[in-house]
């Protein structure tokens, strides 16, 4: 994969795929709008397995017409002379209740790392994986990762351990109360997260794998001290560097913001942890400008910059970015439409030149 400038479309949620988790003709439209000869996408997050999901309109990249929506979408970016990672995603103990209640196979459980639920005083808590399903989460990865690179064409996945998701919430002490080889230490902390990476590599190799992190972010876990903070992410950067040292880039999302909300007043940096995965390329996300874009890519020759939410309104980004051309507004109302066919918030958005 050979990209021709650094800037990349970062992974956005937007609900778009039918009860299914399969993808319409509109998401189509929507990926190819947005690629461009040389550029990056990274999918919006894709469920693994059907134990694995939590959330409507997902899509999902397990079975049959899964991959042949997601093999249309990857035609489509390729043919703009772009490539696509699609995001491997898995929820955890924010799932929704009612949706582990109607998913076929179900009732699901809730589950995450351990008992410890998501809002204190919560009526229903998850129950922590036991070691055998572990594993099948393990697998359910590396197959789905597969099945993207081998039968859709895929260039690639990214597997995500941020914004407090399942593999998140192994990584957190706050979530993660376990006695077990998955718990307690920070070197057993992150056993599941780097396991998911070396099922991952085996199944589509090092180049086509790459894995999100948000050390800083409060969405969704009770933070840890900076100084716990430091070592369970520096530790876990390490050990994914010297097992896989090709990995396609690492992504750190910046302090700066939580999901898809703004933090004012962030004093923490990423710095260390760049430093640490460099020489390795870095794809760093999280409420950039174009001017602050550039002037971070000037520091680092290998940081990528990923754009989210501008993304959204402004599907030749890229181009705008290298004429100094400003971008569209984006338009919070409509990032989250549930199940809408409606191309409005999504595929009505023009390029400049239109």
């Amino acid at each position: 994969m050979e990209l021709t400038n650094r800037i990349c479309m970062a992974p956005l949620t937007r609900l778009r795929a039918d009860w299914g988790h399969v993808h319409t003709d509109l998401a189509v439209t929507y990926y190819s709008q947005r690629a461009s000869s040389g550029s990056l996408i990274i999918s919006e997050g894709t469920f693994i397995a059907p134990f694995a999901i939590g959330f409507p309109f997902v899509p999902g990249c397990w079975s049959a017409p899964q991959i042949a929506a997601w093999k249309q979408i990857v035609d489509a970016v390729h043919a703009k002379g772009g490539f696509i990672f699609l995001q491997l995603w898995t929820l955890g103990r924010a799932a929704q209740l009612q949706i582990l209640g109607l998913e076929p196979g179900g009732p699901h459980d809730l589950i995450s790392a351990s008992d410890v639920p998501m809002v204190e005083g919560a009526e229903v808590k998850p129950r922590g994986l036991t070691v055998e399903e572990i594993k099948e989460y393990t697998e359910a990865f590396a197959h789905t990762a597969k099945n993207f690179v081998e039968i859709a064409g895929g260039d690639g996945v990214e597997i995500h351990a941020a914004n407090g998701y399942l593999l998140d919430q192994f990584l957190n002490s706050n979530s993660n109360t376990r006695t077990d080889q998955y718990g307690g230490s920070v070197e057993n902390r992150i056993r599941f997260p780097l396991e998911v990476a070396q099922a991952v590599v085996a199944a589509v190799g090092e180049k086509k794998v790459s894995m999100r992190l948000s050390p800083w972010s409060p969405f969704q876990l009770e933070r840890m001290t900076a100084e716990e903070t430091q070592e369970t992410y520096g530790t876990l950067v390490q050990e994914l560097k010297n097992a896989h040292p090709n990995l396609a880039y690492l992504s750190i999302i910046e302090p700066r913001v939580s999901c898809d909300d703004d933090l004012e007043g962030a004093t923490e940096t990423s710095t260390a942890l760049c430093d640490l995965w460099s020489p390795g390329v870095i794809l760093s996300t999280g409420g950039y400008s174009a001017a602050s874009a550039l002037k971070a890519a000037e520091g680092r020759e290998n940081l990528l910059i990923g754009f989210g939410r501008h993304f959204t309104s402004t599907p030749d980004l890229v181009d705008r970015v290298r004429r100094g051309v400003d971008f569209t507004p984006f338009e919070r109302a409509k990032f989250y439409m549930p199940g809408n066919a409606d191309p409005d918030g999504y595929t009505s958005y023009l390029a400049e030149s239109e």
